[in-house]
């Protein structure tokens, strides 16, 4: 039966569309029962298969208020497969090519239906753009691919064989050349991106706090005046001279050169073994006194081994006292065994030691990156150590790749590294061998 007459031509409370419709919803059951799931795309005119529900019979009666969305007369949310090519070539089967569309097909479907719980109300006309693609003809006749479809697969090949933007816009123009005059086909990078990212729904910048309250990190007399203003740290009050010249108080967290300067050395002497970490001693500059071209791996050691060393006999005792105790925190929570039964009293230290930290340095130094310390511990009741979710050992071998890059071709793929050699060799690197 053509289903485009029933669906989209007679009355909607004719016999003929409601037995009809009953059978859609009888194919829509099977097919979440098939696929295990809880709830039914509803193909009406409000909810364009963005909306699901549990309840057929809701579904039932938004279909006979408003009807079928347009040009949905294959049901391919509800488990049917687009219509195949209509051509064989009498020496090549296509039935490969066909599995293959229609597993990206299904594998397109499952990820709009993914993206459909993160999208909000207010962007769902923009998203419902994206099925309209979808199921779009590339071109008025074309039965094998859609709008959609060819920019996706045109972008992996683009990722795979690293084809510039100003490359891949010359591609998009030559195909668009070779297809029918009325093809869809975007002719600019700039189009086709804009068509496959809904996730390029309207981006809207939003300031931190409208307030002001945030503050840049450094101890400048901007935050100093800030303070003056929150009436916290008098004693810290910037200090105007006579004349243009003002002055900053030293606080109890300012190191002193000479401070500095032993801090830095002390840095500099330090010997690890060979894999440990990197060379601190090629991180500190004593001529700047500063730590400079740290990794996030040169951070860690940091923080959780040498800071606690190189502080010693500087700043006051309270200061060193809670930041050594920041530092065991990040220490302790890296151990390859976490015992539950002291994980609330970690949780305890920890908000001590921010609000330690608090009464001491001033609040420009509390950006997020602080904040979400206290979420630490219960991240590792959710998911377990964190070792387990280091970056570091991924972050080595790709510098150890990226020392070869002049013998070798690497290429990314989405369960390990293939590693090329120069004299063909192939072996391919999983990425949990790397833990």
């Amino acid at each position: 039966m053509d289903r485009s007459r029933w669906m989209y031509k007679i009355d909607r409370s004719l016999e003929e569309y409601l037995t009809n419709l009953s059978e859609f919803i009888r194919v829509a059951q099977d097919d979440r029962k098939k696929k295990g799931k809880l709830r039914i795309s509803c193909p009406c005119q409000d909810c364009y298969n963005i909306l699901m529900y549990i309840d057929s019979d809701e579904i039932k009666g938004h279909l006979i208020s408003t009807g079928f969305v347009e040009r949905y007369t294959c049901w391919s949310w509800h488990g049917e497969l687009l219509p195949e090519h209509d051509t064989v070539d009498s020496d090549h089967s296509e039935d490969d090519d066909n599995d293959s569309y229609d597993s990206g097909h299904d594998n397109l479907d499952d990820m709009l239906h993914d993206l459909e719980g993160e999208i909000d109300e207010d962007n769902h006309a923009k998203f419902q753009e994206l099925f309209v693609d979808a199921e779009k003809p590339l071109y008025d006749g074309c039965k094998k691919f859609t709008k959609l479809s060819p920019v996706l697969r045109l972008f992996d090949v683009k990722a795979a064989n690293g084809i510039s933007d100003k490359g891949f816009t010359d591609i998009l123009e030559v195909v668009h050349d070779f297809l029918p005059e009325d093809n869809e086909l975007p002719i600019s990078v700039y189009k086709a991106k804009k068509l496959i990212c809904p996730m390029g729904l309207e981006i809207k910048r939003i300031h931190a706090c409208p307030n002001d309250c945030v503050w840049k990190t450094k101890d400048r007399i901007n935050v100093r005046k800030d303070m003056v203003e929150m009436g916290i740290r008098p004693e810290l009050a910037p200090v105007e001279s006579e004349g243009s010249r003002t002055y900053l108080l030293t606080a109890c967290y300012t190191m002193s050169k000479a401070e500095k300067t032993k801090f830095c050395q002390r840095l500099h002497g330090f010997k690890v073994p060979s894999g440990y970490s990197s060379n601190i001693k090629k991180l500190v500059s004593m001529n700047e006194l500063k730590l400079l071209g740290m990794k996030s791996h040169d951070c860690h050691i940091l923080i959780t081994q040498l800071i606690p060393i190189a502080i010693r006999g500087i700043l006051p005792d309270r200061i060193r006292q809670t930041i050594t105790k920041l530092c065991l925190f990040f220490d302790t929570i890296h151990s390859k065994v976490n015992d539950p039964e002291v994980l609330d009293e970690w949780q305890s230290d920890i908000i001590l030691t921010l609000c330690q930290l608090e009464m001491y340095f001033p609040p420009s130094f509390f950006d997020v990156m602080v904040h979400l310390v206290s979420h630490i511990v219960r991240e590792i009741k959710a998911c377990g150590p964190t070792f387990l979710r280091n970056m570091y050992p991924f972050e080595r071998y790709m510098g150890f790749l990226k020392g070869h890059a002049d013998v070798t071709d690497i290429q990314v793929v989405s369960n390990g590294f293939l590693s090329c050699g120069a004299d063909g060799t192939v072996k391919l690197v999983q990425l949990r061998d790397l833990l």
